[in-house]
């Protein structure tokens, strides 16, 4: 590719083509940087155990991600105004859950393309997890 560049820029510079024609041959070394990139809009879960059983979630949206977390979210708040046996560790974790900014987290994934999220191995038992976006 850096040989092509260098032909192109060659050719230019020595006024055989134009320069229109340049940056036309240019894009073109490479026609697939020209198309769009694909983003980050869903989640998918695989969970490989040690014999080698595979679990496949179904890819999940974010928008149903994001969706079922703020579901969640209200009925813990719920729970704990009402409840008189969370000890104050869980209702700490809850103050946490509740500050933390789910939708700056979905928008940053979505500014991306897909990419591994979560990739562990257990050393001992050799389960795998993969969180990718997809």
């Amino acid at each position: 590719m850096k040989d092509s560049i260098q032909k192109i820029l060659a050719m230019l510079e020595r006024k055989e083509i134009s320069a229109e024609k340049a940056i036309y041959l240019l894009k073109n070394l490479h026609p697939d940087s020209n198309k769009p990139k694909k983003r980050a809009s869903k989640i998918k879960i695989t969970i490989i155990d040690e014999s080698e059983h595979k679990i496949k979630i179904p890819a999940i949206p974010f928008w149903m991600i994001e969706l079922l977390i703020n579901i969640g979210l209200k009925l813990i708040t719920i729970t704990s105004k009402y409840s008189k046996h969370l000890d104050d560790d869980t209702l700490k974790h809850i103050k946490v859950l509740k500050d933390i900014d789910l939708n700056e987290i979905f928008k940053v994934l979505r500014m991306h393309e897909p990419f591994n999220l979560v990739d562990v191995e257990d050393e001992k038992s050799g389960t795998k997890v993969k969180i990718i976006t997809s």
